[in-house]
């Protein structure tokens, strides 16, 4: 009886939680700014869905089918594959901006529900959400970190146990802008686990790929923490 009612308050307060995210949060859509969801009907047919089937084996790039694309041929083995969500342009790109930078940690919600769909349909058997850490100084600038919302909102749908086990080590510069080249070596070393992970397939998760070097560099960390596997679900992937 007392697990039953454990249960039900655990229920009566997830959804309290709810209920107050949506009060201080209203949900509005990030291509319209209709209120009342995060991505309406309209907005959400001009979002493109990428296909797992016909997209690169091993990093998800949609432009090629491939069991290894040119992207992902220069990859180190630390990140055995990559999939993502929608293609990073037009609602998409917005609702990954305001998630980031608008202040509506809430909407991770919407990208929760995106990354399950894409999840339930990989077979993979992760053991462990692992978000891309933000440094402390970005951090405590934007009060939270996006990866880590969406981890945790994921976690909630398919019963995966989420855990900070990475840290960043330097404020490196934003990567908007820079070459794949340059990208690579601005996060190079960036990333350290906090925690072990032997024996744990673990699956990373972040809002945007594009050329793949911070997911690299925080596999090759879980790596050397002890992961026996390392993937990665994004929420869109980009040029």
């Amino acid at each position: 009886m007392a697990g039953a009612e454990h249960g039900e308050h655990a229920a009566w307060m997830r959804g309290a939680v709810a209920w107050a995210a949506r009060v201080v949060f209203p949900e509005v859509c990030a291509g319209c700014g209709v209120t009342g969801t995060w991505m309406c009907a309209e907005c959400a047919a001009r979002c493109v869905v990428i296909n797992p089937q016909t997209s690169c084996q091993r990093c998800g790039n949609p432009d090629a089918r491939a069991t290894m694309c040119r992207r992902c041929q220069g990859w180190p083995s630390a990140l055995s594959m990559a999939r993502g969500v929608y293609l990073f342009d037009g609602p998409i790109r917005d609702a990954v901006y305001r998630l980031k930078y608008g202040d509506e940690h809430a909407r991770a919600a919407w990208g929760g529900d995106a990354l399950a769909r894409l999840f339930d349909g990989l077979g993979w058997q992760p053991t462990l959400l692992v978000p891309t850490p933000l440094h402390p100084r970005r951090r405590r600038q934007r009060g939270y970190n996006q990866s880590e919302k969406l981890a945790q909102a994921l976690s909630a749908r398919v019963g995966i146990p989420t855990a900070n086990a990475l840290e960043r080590l330097r404020d490196t510069r934003p990567q908007v802008g820079l070459t794949a080249d340059d990208r690579l070596r601005n996060v190079a070393g960036a990333f350290a686990t906090r925690l072990r992970l032997d024996g744990h397939g673990v699956l990373l998760i972040d809002d945007v790929l594009t050329t793949g070097s911070t997911l690299l560099d925080c596999a090759r960390a879980c790596r050397a923490g002890g992961a026996l596997d390392v993937r990665a679900l994004t929420v869109a992937m980009g040029d």
